[in-house]
């Protein structure tokens, strides 16, 4: 992969730019776990006290 083109005082950006897009998606799958682990507990506990 060639990134001769790209300047060093580029890189910083760009690396922060992957790093951002990682975090938020990273927080995304957390968020969509952390409702479904929610989900099941609600169930598991509802099914407990019936």
């Amino acid at each position: 992969m060639h990134l001769d083109f790209l300047t060093p005082s580029a890189t910083p950006f760009i690396m922060y730019y992957i790093v951002s897009k990682c975090i938020i998606l990273h927080n995304s799958i957390l968020k969509a776990l952390e409702s479904k682990a929610l989900e099941t507990l609600a169930f598991a506990t509802k099914n407990a006290t019936v």
